[in-house]
């Protein structure tokens, strides 16, 4: 789709270009920076640095990635070149990558850029919102907002850096379906000097205006129209007929539209277009040349074509395309992923939420569910493709050692990557780590294939199997999709199949935000009961009288977040009906990993629990406070079951890597700490040898193999983590399930230690009676409100249950030697010492 990645990213540069070097002009455009060359040779005029951008911009329109890297790698291995033309290369031939493919390398670039320029500056700025759009969080967002903001204050800067620095960002919030920044700024566009940059921001401002249906739109298309006709070249066409399809459909003139579209495709691919020709060219995109553009301008003419009476041929055809190129972008997402996440791929970025709301059309005119599979298989994988890849590759890893040792090896490549950008190497040092870790990559591509064809298949969601499931046990999966544009809830039971528009509104975001505040303040507030009563009336009200026992949610965005088991039912009664009281409610990333983790059959050693419970009574770090309650967690399992039990100066870090990958609970009673800004980096804090807080990041958590059927984090905010723009929380909860786990239960925020203790009781005990976790969640929940019908929701309704909702393979026999207390085994130890000791001494008196 759009690029602004190379719109401007040299705009920095070109003007130290243009008037320097004879033989080349840089113009940054939408699709590509053109060379114009106008046949004399290079001159002394031209700089190193000039030349190395020449090549590479010639190595980007003939889409040639080995003679880029061959013009880069000699480019930075020349010492005369200095170290600040070293970093504007190194953005430009990230650029490069990321518009040909290889996002993951071009991160690196960007990274290393934004680590090797001064915080404030112009380029560092540049990669920031490079770094960002790879796999953005609501965090980085709002800090490149604050950034934005300063940057139109800096006199030091040209308008045209400022224009450029606006067309990225807004580029950046389109992509995601964010507020965009079309009203703030289009008055500024009109007074950019360079003609290019100005028409091609007035142009993406003006398209927000219309898409939003801003009544000011006719004011500013006319300065449009002038702004192109000072630029008027055939690569500026097919964006000026896109926006006019966007305003002939905002003024409901639908046929013309149409037309315009009709007329785009000709100008694309120079004859007409029927749909068996339109089909098959989608599937050899060209990703670099503007044509999912027109595509999806051509797809959404055909919908509006519904409201001239056109039939369900019109729609489908739409749907078709939005499918085509939707699937190509999963496929772009998946294969690079790294970690928990998949990285965006701007070559081919589509708004995620287009197929639903088609597919769903679809549905609910044909009640064909073929429809439903298609579009959910890839709002799923789209929105939790991360999680999926690592449960997929989890599996094939089991089946084949080899594998997973190989692609150990490759995690491993990249961590020498971090390493490289995170010490004072070169620049050529980073290269060649880079290179060491594609090349590694390529050779496992080409070695499994087999895995990679399946990583591209089996992510399908198939609503008849998902619906014979549910009958199953008599429960129902709700599933929300929420963009700016709108709410969609998915409803499914073995008898309901249901896809529906909701009336979303601001209200329902500014209280899902709040709710998540008041719900762990302790205090009693009029507001809390309020604001959860009102969000049931929206979300679930009308669905009432349907639901069962239980409930598997999913949601994204800020309504991923929401307590729903805190929903009151109720009209605010002195008896309050809470949603996760009246209802086991299981939490879910998506409908493909709920199917995928429910089928998980881990198989641990030991099916007991391994507990830890550090009390950091001894704790030097002012952050990490004494815990008085978690112990009796422990010590309450260790009565019930066999097992292995840790308390205080003995739950190390060391004792849980030897013993965690054998058991299947495993029960951690201690601090954690979400990080906001990168979920990776969410921690949950043992004790060293010398009894001292020592943490465990979900990296490395996701790197760990375990077998654990059950994993309960009860600790403070361990549900939490980073929120990725697209694919949601990242953080220990995910990691816990890279790992092997098929069950976690975790907490939305700080917890009392007390009332935990006294809930986790109660939570074993039906865990023990075989109910799965989401039930004896529910359960606990009940009781520890019967038993203080005046506590705060903060005290029983931070933990939910996640994943597979099984039953716990519990093996609670207790050895006897384990029933044997320290203290005896100390005496019984000191016995037999007393006793060899006798010996020995008794023997050298007879050879004396």
């Amino acid at each position: 789709m759009q690029l602004y990645a190379l719109v401007f990213t040299l705009f920095f540069c070109a003007n130290g270009l243009i008037g320097q070097c004879d033989s080349i002009i840089y113009i940054p455009v939408l699709d590509y920076i053109a060379s114009q060359v106008d046949g004399r040779p290079e001159t002394s005029l031209c700089s190193e640095r000039d030349r190395c951008l020449q090549r590479l911009i010639t190595c980007f329109d003939k889409a040639d990635i080995d003679a880029a890297d061959e013009t880069f790698s000699e480019f930075i291995a020349n010492e005369e070149n200095g170290f600040f033309s070293k970093i504007e290369v190194a953005y430009v031939y990230a650029s490069i990558l990321e518009r040909l493919g290889s996002v993951d390398v071009a991160n690196v670039y960007y990274r290393y850029v934004k680590t090797k320029t001064k915080e404030g500056s112009y380029l560092n700025f540049l990669a920031a919102i490079s770094v960002t759009s790879m796999s953005p969080t609501t965090n980085m967002l709002g800090e490149l907002d604050v950034r934005l903001n300063k940057t139109m204050k800096d006199d030091a800067l040209t308008s045209d850096q400022k224009a450029a620095a606006i067309l990225k960002y807004s580029y950046l919030l389109q992509v995601l379906s964010k507020t965009d920044l079309s009203k703030k700024y289009i008055d500024f566009a009109v007074t950019v000097k360079n003609p290019v940059l100005r028409y091609l921001l007035l142009d993406e401002l003006v398209l927000r205006l219309i898409e939003s249906e801003d009544k000011s739109i006719e004011r500013y298309k006319d300065t449009l129209d002038q702004a192109y006709s000072e630029v008027n070249e055939q690569r500026h066409v097919i964006r000026k007929l896109r926006l006019e399809v966007r305003h002939q459909l905002a003024q409901g003139n639908y046929k013309k539209a149409l037309h315009t579209a009709n007329e785009n495709l000709k100008n694309k691919y120079s004859e007409e277009v029927i749909n068996e020709y339109l089909l098959a060219k989608i599937q050899q995109i060209n990703r670099h040349n503007g044509e999912i553009r027109v595509l999806t301008s051509y797809a959404t003419a055909k919908l509006f074509q519904t409201r001239l009476g056109a039939g369900m041929a019109t729609v489908d055809t739409a749907f078709q395309i939005f499918d085509a190129i939707g699937i190509a972008d999963l496929e772009d997402r998946l294969t690079n992923a790294v970690g928990l996440y998949t990285f965006r791929n701007s070559n081919l970025e589509i708004a995620y939420l287009n197929n639903f709301v088609v597919g769903q059309y679809l549905y609910e005119k044909t009640s064909d569910t073929s429809y439903l599979d298609r579009t959910l298989s890839f709002v799923d994988a789209f929105s939790a493709g991360g999680l999926y890849r690592a449960l997929l590759f989890n599996g094939v890893a089991k089946t084949k050692p080899e594998f997973g040792m190989k692609a150990a090896n490759i995690e491993r490549n990249l961590r020498e990557v971090d390493g490289a950008l995170n010490s004072t190497n070169t620049l050529l040092d980073i290269y060649a780590a880079v290179k060491s870790f594609t090349e590694s990559k390529e050779a496992f591509r080409r070695e499994y294939k087999e895995y990679y064809d399946l990583l591209l298949s089996n992510y399908q969601v198939n609503m008849q199997s998902l619906q014979k499931k549910l009958a199953s046990d008599s429960s129902m999966a709700i599933a929300f999709y929420k963009s700016d544009r709108g709410l969609y809830r998915l409803t499914v039971t073995g008898e309901i199949l249901r896809a529906d528009r909701m009336n979303y509104s601001n209200e329902m975001d500014s209280l899902a935000t709040e709710i998540g505040i008041l719900a762990q303040t302790n205090q009693k507030n009029t507001r809390l009961p309020q604001i959860s009563h009102r969000l049931y009336q929206l979300l679930l009200a009308d669905l009432d009288t349907l639901l069962p026992n239980a409930l598997h949610i999913v949601a994204n965005d800020n309504l991923e977040t929401l307590p729903f088991n805190l929903l009151r039912k109720d009209s605010l009664t002195n008896n309050p009906r809470y949603l996760g009281v009246e209802h086991a409610i299981s939490r879910q990333f998506s409908l493909r990993t709920m199917e995928m983790l429910n089928a998980l059959r881990p198989a641990p050693k030991y099916h007991q629990p391994l507990a830890l419970a550090p009390d950091f009574k001894e704790s030097t770090d002012p952050t990490i406070s004494a815990l008085s309650y978690n112990e009796k967690e422990v010590t309450w399992l260790e009565e019930i079951s066999g097992g292995a039990f840790y308390t205080s100066a003995r739950a190390t870090l060391d004792r849980y890597h030897e013993y965690a990958p054998n058991y299947g609970i495993i029960h951690l009673a201690t601090h954690a700490k979400s990080n906001q800004q990168d979920g990776l980096e969410s921690r949950i804090y043992f004790v060293d040898a010398d009894n001292q807080p020592v943490a465990l990041n979900a990296r490395d958590i996701a790197q760990e193999k375990l077998e654990a059927e059950l994993i309960v984090l009860s600790a403070c905010e361990t549900s939490r983590g980073g929120q990725n723009t697209v694919e949601g929380t990242i953080g220990l909860t995910r990691a816990y399930f890279a790992a092997g786990a098929r069950t976690v239960v975790a907490s939305n925020w700080a917890v009392n230690d007390f009332a935990t203790a006294e809930m986790m009781q109660s939570f074993y005990n039906y865990t023990a009676e075989g109910q799965p976790a989401h039930i004896a969640l529910q359960n606990a929940r009940r009781d520890y409100r019967e038993a203080h019908p005046d506590a705060h929701p903060s005290r029983w309704a931070a933990f939910e249950a996640f994943g597979g909702m099984q039953p716990v393979n519990w093996d609670r026999t207790k050895v006897w030697y384990g029933q044997i207390s320290t203290t005896i085994w100390g005496g019984l130890l000191a016995a037999v010492c007393a006793v060899i000791g006798l010996f020995f001494y008794n023997r050298n008196r007879n050879y004396a």
